[in-house]
């Protein structure tokens, strides 16, 4: 059915694209290690440089099982959901987090060396995204259909978080590439909860 093909292509490629160019960031954020730093500190970031991952599957599967009830179920129904769900994701994962962040400079240099606390730093970094991680703007703007701001969001967090991390780098260090991305992924969500706002008029 073409139709139904031309219609799923409109609304799917924005996304597409988007998470072609999110899933590059890591690649980046590699690159720039490898051009400032030696062999050594690059396996010292690579190690450290990941997210929880029970937050990732948790969170993309919660936001995927979410956009369907946007086809049966009232704009005020689906906000409910959303916000009793993501409240109880934070009550589980937070505590655990806040836990891995206190324990993981000694679980880094108990499983490895000494010379892998710097690696402690960076993974305590990436688990501070665990704050908008549990907020879902996306998942109401693809359950209303609104898809074509995601490619145009995703290229402008790419492009902040390589000119951040080169601006860092030189001033902090390897942990200033880092803090160049967390800040790129809280641009893109504050622009997707500025969207959700604007277009939806949803606080």
């Amino acid at each position: 059915s073409f139709p139904f093909l031309k219609e799923h292509i409109k609304l799917a490629y924005p996304l597409i694209f988007s998470s072609l160019l999110s899933g590059s960031g890591q690649y980046i954020d590699t690159a720039i290690v490898t051009h400032f730093f030696n062999t050594e500190m690059f396996a010292i970031f690579r190690y450290g440089a990941r997210e929880f991952p029970l937050v990732i599957i948790l969170a993309n599967s919660f936001s995927l099982a979410m956009i369907p009830d946007f086809s049966r179920l009232s704009m005020a129904e689906c906000l409910i959901k959303i916000k009793t769900s993501s409240l109880r994701l934070m009550h589980i994962l937070f505590p655990i987090t806040a836990v891995l962040i206190i324990a993981s400079n000694w679980l880094f240099t108990f499983f490895f060396t000494e010379s892998f606390s710097l690696s402690a730093k960076i993974f305590n970094i990436y688990l501070l995204q665990i704050v908008f991680r549990l907020i879902f703007p996306e998942t109401i703007l693809i359950g209303k259909r609104i898809t074509k701001i995601f490619l145009a969001v995703s290229f402008a967090e790419i492009v902040l978080n390589v000119a951040l991390s080169l601006f860092l780098v030189r001033l902090i260090g390897i942990t200033g590439i880092v803090y160049g991305t967390f800040l790129a992924n809280l641009f893109e969500r504050f622009v997707l909860i500025a969207i959700v706002n604007h277009k939806l008029k949803v606080k």
